[in-house]
């Protein structure tokens, strides 16, 4: 009997073992189905943009630039980085970044209008509208409207970007004040990682220490993938 009684309660066990599986289980499929439901309602909900070769052709620009700027006769260095944003609806620009005088621009597109609103350092934020022109390698964007623009206060106007290539372009940024234009010209070169890299890696076999080629393959891999920016950590 007891035996019986064992193997009794231990059947009602399994069948209520399967049963609460079953009910997980249809738990988990309902979950699932509400969670695709939600997504698909979500992508059908975006806005729809038009496309624009001139928006995908400030997409190119991803990435780091170094280059010179002319201020006062005398050239200064500078940089600008280019990223895609908000599920690639913008592309954000930062100039100068980790700087005192930092700016961001941010480009997008309303409805077939390409737009540019930039973050300026003199507080700011004028919107420019891509004017329509014949030359797909020259953008040149004219003032639209901004926000803290008073009536005497200094902003900027038009700006151009001038593409030469994958790893050339240059920027022509027009400030408005007292009734006067002064137009900047920057000029920018795409920040080569993989060159960065190897320099670093030269420099660091050099110095004397160990240097195999599996070991010198390896911190390369690091330099090349895991680190966006900034100097490769090599080992002392």
């Amino acid at each position: 009997m007891p035996l019986q009684k064992s193997l009794a309660s231990r059947l009602r066990v399994s069948k209520l073992d399967k049963k609460f599986q079953e009910i997980v289980m249809r738990i988990r499929i309902v979950f699932m189905f509400v969670l695709a439901s939600t997504v698909l309602f979500a992508a059908e909900q975006m806005s729809k943009t038009e496309k624009s070769p001139a928006y995908d052709k400030m997409k190119t620009l991803v990435g780091s630039w170094q280059g010179t700027v002319n201020e006062n006769g005398k050239p200064l260095d500078t940089r600008v980085r280019f990223k895609l944003v908000s599920d690639g609806s913008a592309v954000a620009s930062w100039l100068d970044e980790d700087t005192p005088h930092e700016m961001i621009t941010m480009f997008h597109m309303d409805g077939s209008n390409l737009m540019a609103t930039h973050y300026c350092a003199a507080h700011n934020q004028p919107r420019m509208i891509l004017t329509t022109g014949g030359d797909p390698n020259r953008l040149v964007f004219k003032f639209k409207d901004g926000t803290n623009i008073q009536a005497d206060a200094g902003h900027m106007q038009p700006v151009a970007f001038i593409f030469d290539g994958a790893n050339h372009h240059i920027e022509e940024w027009t400030y408005l004040q007292n009734g006067k234009e002064e137009t900047t010209r920057f000029n920018f070169r795409r920040k080569q990682r993989r060159t960065a890299c190897f320099r670093e890696m030269t420099e660091y076999c050099a110095s004397g220490r160990r240097c195999g080629t599996r070991s010198r393959l390896t911190k390369i891999r690091l330099c090349l993938f895991t680190r966006p920016r900034g100097p490769l950590a090599l080992p002392k």
